[in-house]
């Protein structure tokens, strides 16, 4: 029978071993055995350690994974909690503006309210006399705290106001700055925000009590008064410019025409007509937008207005169309069959529906 592997082996260190007894030579084999236990004896310590100390690395490594860890978590819970911090802060911050606009708001409205029921004992008083027409003159009007509310809800934002104003900044600063600039109807006063930010000496008159208090408010140079009475009262050839956006549309042709040779009156020669109105070209501003505006007369024909301006003395008249509709119908691909019979429908309807909503007439006095 022949021996398996480990017999052999068994045999064959048994017979080293007898050798090594006897002084006899030992195999080559069995010689490299005993070498590779002797080392494995003798290194066995120091493997022992090395474990140990790898086990010890690991173990700090866990630790130190865990400070790591924690730090992190405690960094997370404060930036938390900082912005936590901010948050709450902004909010309190918030409820402090909201409650100082509500309680200027509230104090506002009972000081008109104050002035309401002093003139109404004045007049209670006057009884049975007929009332005094300059103590009704001063009763405020319900249209005008109306007007504010709807410039708000359908003109745009005072931004978008200022942005569109903002595109006749340059007609303005080449003129003389030694003479001023006067917006007639000044609304919210965005036209004279941007005026007073590019610094140009202006200031502006309005017949809304509620406008003109809040532009002054805001540091604007604003004045509760009639624009024909002010202008006959200035001095000929005092002024730079005369402004007047969304108005004209408001009053007649007659008084239009006393505005336009009031304006030329109190202008320098070269000074500035510059008149915003409504396009009624845009078929949807003609007849609809317009007259949402319940102070609006009738649209003015953007050739008319520019006749007229030109037949009151003026010269360079310039007739400018703004603020066409963000979007528009897109044209027809130039090699669709139909492409030639459809395109000028498509720019018709462009032009007329999506096109400008504004225009202005440009003057200067001779």
């Amino acid at each position: 029978m022949i021996p398996g592997p480990a017999e052999a082996g068994a045999a064959s260190r048994e017979a080293s071993i007898e050798n090594a007894e006897l002084g006899l030579p030992i195999p080559k084999g069995a010689r490299l055995r005993l070498l590779k236990r002797l080392v494995a004896q003798l290194s066995r310590p120091f493997m022992y350690r090395q474990i140990a100390l790898n086990r010890a690395l690991l173990a700090e490594l866990a630790k130190l994974d865990q400070r790591i860890d924690l730090v992190q978590r405690q960094a997370f819970t404060r930036e938390h909690e900082a912005l936590a911090g901010i948050r709450d802060e902004l909010i309190a911050l918030g409820e402090q503006v909201h409650s100082a606009l509500h309680g200027r708001e509230q104090s506002e409205s009972r000081i008109r309210q104050a002035q309401v029921d002093l003139l109404i004992a004045e007049l209670r008083r006057s009884l049975p006399a007929p009332p005094d027409p300059q103590l009704l003159a001063q009763l405020p009007s319900p249209v005008d705290n109306l007007y504010a509310a709807l410039e708000a809800a359908f003109r745009g934002s005072r931004e978008l106001i200022r942005e569109r104003a903002r595109e006749y900044l340059d007609d303005v600063l080449v003129l003389p700055r030694h003479r001023r600039v006067l917006d007639v109807g000044c609304g919210r006063g965005e036209w004279l925000e941007v005026l007073k930010e590019a610094g140009v000496d202006a200031y502006g008159i309005d017949l809304n009590p509620s406008f003109v208090e809040d532009d002054v408010a805001r540091g604007l140079d604003v004045r509760l008064t009639d624009a024909f009475q002010h202008l006959a009262e200035l001095p000929e050839q005092s002024l730079s410019a005369v402004t007047a956006f969304q108005l004209v549309e408001h009053v007649s042709v007659d008084a239009l025409i006393e505005l336009i040779d009031l304006s030329a009156r109190a202008l320098a020669p070269g000074g500035l007509l510059l008149l915003e109105t409504p396009n009624p070209d845009n078929l949807v501003v003609g007849a609809s937008t317009f007259y949402i505006d319940p102070g609006h007369t009738r649209p003015l024909n953007p050739f008319f207005l520019e006749f007229l301006v030109g037949a009151r003395g003026f010269t360079d008249i310039e007739l400018r169309y703004k603020h066409p509709a963000d979007a528009m119908l897109a044209r027809p691909h130039g090699q669709a069959p139909w492409a030639a019979d459809l395109l000028p429908v498509i720019e018709a309807l462009n032009d007329r529906i999506f096109g400008p909503r504004d225009y202005a007439v440009l003057g200067r006095r001779a």
